[in-house]
């Protein structure tokens, strides 16, 4: 009862006279104790909390990756939605699939919708996500505030990846339908899907050329030394590369299936391509312009890029070149707002070698 009696509660004591008593002669007396009620302190008013549940005929699903109305109901035509709600104590990251996901994480929140949907058409969002286990947990719907038991999936496989480019797309039209909490999408979600591109033209619309740029150049203040004529216009991915530190001390990419390097695409002007040609062309056989087509989200645009097949890293040769690529990368990665788990996971380790090693 931890020390506490209730009112209306009895219990018997022993009383003996003092001074003690002979224990031959002298007896206990017993007497019933019941004690007064003590008045409590007002407990502020609050309105009634309830947890609603799903129930036989409807089911409560939670969607924190599936945000695209249209995709929803290409997968259950009777779902209907509820509400935006948060899930506490776990934190949203792209899984080793390339697909989003939670895990446990006490002072994070993740945010999403919840729809109702008849049992008969669960099984659609179950083939959606193969892999993912469902949980039931509760929600709390905005702005009501009501808990809500919800169903869920969470990818059971630990660690985190990278997003494919047709992944992002999608996750970028599922926020035009479902508008997260600003905070929450330039807090977490801009980690690890960067924002959908607005200005790369379509390959019909190209002015000049494309070009992306993967190290320095990403910044228009150091591009523009060379290409005077160029406009940023978004960031965009590369697949099958991988970004590397040259024996030179300059970035590099290298083929590598799996891979996949973050850049920027600015367009320029056929005067600005053989000026880029001369400054990257020059003075090794393994350097080479290559062509690519990337995607935009509304199409797909053909960009070139510079490589050396010749370059491989060894060590920066000299400090002071260290500390300006350091520098020149963290400038260009901040102005091309590249994806924060892409820049940690790659580009970090190759220019701060030491402790990538710790």
């Amino acid at each position: 009862m931890n020390g506490y009696i209730s009112p209306g509660y009895s219990r018997r004591v022993p009383l003996y006279p003092v001074p003690p008593p002979n224990k031959s002669t002298s007896k206990g007396i017993t007497i019933t104790v019941s004690p007064q009620p003590q008045p409590q302190p007002p407990q502020p008013q609050r309105p009634p909390s309830r947890i609603l549940t799903s129930q036989p005929t409807q089911r409560y699903i939670f969607t924190y990756a599936l945000l695209s109305h249209s995709h929803i109901l290409s997968l259950s035509p009777h779902a209907q939605f509820l509400s935006l709600a948060h899930l506490r104590g776990f934190k949203f990251l792209i899984s080793p699939r390339g697909l989003a996901n939670l895990v446990l994480s006490a002072p994070d929140s993740v945010w999403g919708a919840v729809w109702l949907l008849p049992p008969s058409e669960e099984r659609g969002l179950e083939n959606a996500q193969p892999g993912y286990e469902k949980y039931e947990l509760a929600v709390h719907l905005h702005p009501s505030r009501e808990e809500l038991l919800c169903q869920l999936y969470v990818d059971p496989i630990p660690g985190t990846g990278l997003p494919s480019p047709a992944y992002i797309e999608q996750f970028n039209l599922g926020l035009r339908d479902t508008p997260l909490p600003p905070e929450y999408v330039k807090n977490v979600i801009r980690r690890w899907i960067p924002p959908p591109p607005v200005g790369i033209p379509t390959a019909q619309e190209e002015p000049a050329r494309c070009y992306f740029a993967y190290g320095t150049e990403m910044a228009l203040c150091v591009l523009g030394q060379t290409a005077p004529g160029a406009r940023a216009l978004d960031s965009a991915l590369l697949p099958g590369y991988r970004w590397v530190v040259g024996r030179d001390g300059k970035p590099n990419v290298r083929p590598e299936r799996g891979s996949a390097v973050w850049g920027m695409v600015s367009s320029v002007t056929r005067e600005d391509e053989r000026a880029l040609d001369r400054q990257f062309l020059s003075g090794g056989r393994g350097r080479r312009a290559e062509e690519v087509e990337l995607s935009n989200g509304r199409g797909v645009v053909r960009c070139f890029f510079y490589l050396d097949l010749t370059s491989r890293r060894e060590a920066l040769p000299d400090p002071a070149v260290g500390e300006e690529l350091v520098k020149g990368m963290q400038e260009a990665v901040w102005e091309a707002k590249l994806p924060t788990e892409w820049v940690e996971q790659v580009v970090r380790p190759w220019l701060f070698p030491s402790a990538a090693g710790q």
